[in-house]
């Protein structure tokens, strides 16, 4: 990665056709694949967060996560000056932006979970999902048990959570490592997504419990899951647009990345909340024991 950044913060020039790197270059070809190079053009980067001082964070933020949410490619195309301390800021914003909505979620769960109702019939409440249900419930306890247990999940949940966001870029190189960081971007509707999902289950229990006609929050609880999954696939689908552009990747590799860059995004966030869990709880068992009366 260390080859994509100045180590100054500064921009570098890569070539718009092949990615190479222009850094000590003075002629006015790539010397790897030969396209002509207008300097001047490509020392502007159309990433709005490389301009965040000028024109301020917060509009250079969403700007940003606007367009590799839903025209990826043509920024891409656009941006041969990339900064990679700036986008590793990027990612880990909307990381943090993502987490804040789910371990809220977490402690709602936590806290509240015992009491929730769900309606008599529907599919979470039906005999055929019901050993799943168990099963998720056992598979959670270590981690939710206590108070304790819950603040080491949160803790490695966001630990994982910036893990998972960064696997992306060893599918990449070159200039493409840096635009990886920006790949995440969609992750940045997370609260609205999860907030219009938790609505949707809020309402439909609050009437389940009441008696009210719960059956009419069906649509608005389809809708939260159909959000979130959007929101998932066009994540994923950002990172595959931005793979192809910047590296002219072929099928091989997107299918590599498309394949296995989730599956060990997802291994490396469980993983990082297990492993903490087993080290701090096997530290407290150490230390209780020493004390043990």
């Amino acid at each position: 990665m260390s080859d994509d950044a100045d180590k100054g913060g500064r921009p570098e020039l890569f070539c718009p056709n092949c990615g190479y790197n222009l850094r000590g270059t003075a002629s006015d070809r790539c010397p790897e694949c030969g396209v002509e190079i207008d300097r001047a053009k490509l020392a502007h980067s159309r990433i709005a967060w490389e301009h965040r001082r000028s024109i301020g964070r917060f509009r250079a933020y969403w700007r940003t996560v606007a367009v590799f949410t839903f025209r990826p490619a043509r920024t891409v195309r656009g941006s041969a000056a990339v900064a990679y301390r700036d986008a590793v800021r990027f990612r880990l914003i909307t990381t943090l932006l993502a987490y804040v909505p789910l371990v809220l979620l977490l402690l709602a769960a936590w806290r509240w979970g015992g009491r929730m109702v769900e309606p008599p019939g529907t599919i979470l409440s039906g005999d055929l999902w019901y050993p799943l249900k168990r099963w998720a419930m056992w598979a959670a306890t270590p981690f939710v048990e206590g108070g304790v247990s819950l603040a080491i999940t949160a803790v490695g949940g966001l630990l994982g959570m910036i893990a998972m966001t960064g696997v992306a870029g060893y599918f990449f190189e070159s200039r493409a490592v840096t635009l990886a960081q920006y790949t995440c971007a969609p992750l940045a509707w997370t609260p609205a997504t999860v907030g219009l999902l938790v609505v949707a289950y809020g309402t439909r229990m609050l009437l389940a419990r009441y008696g009210g006609p719960w059956r009419y929050t069906t649509p608005l609880v389809m809708g939260g899951w159909i959000a979130i999954l959007t929101q998932l696939a066009v994540w994923w689908l950002t990172m595959l647009l931005v793979l192809r552009v910047a590296l002219r990747a072929g099928p091989t590799r997107l299918v590599v990345c498309g394949v296995f860059a989730p599956l060990i995004g997802v291994a490396v966030l469980v993983l990082t909340v297990a492993v903490m869990q087993g080290v701090i709880g096997f530290l407290v068992a150490v230390v209780v024991s020493l004390f043990r009366v």
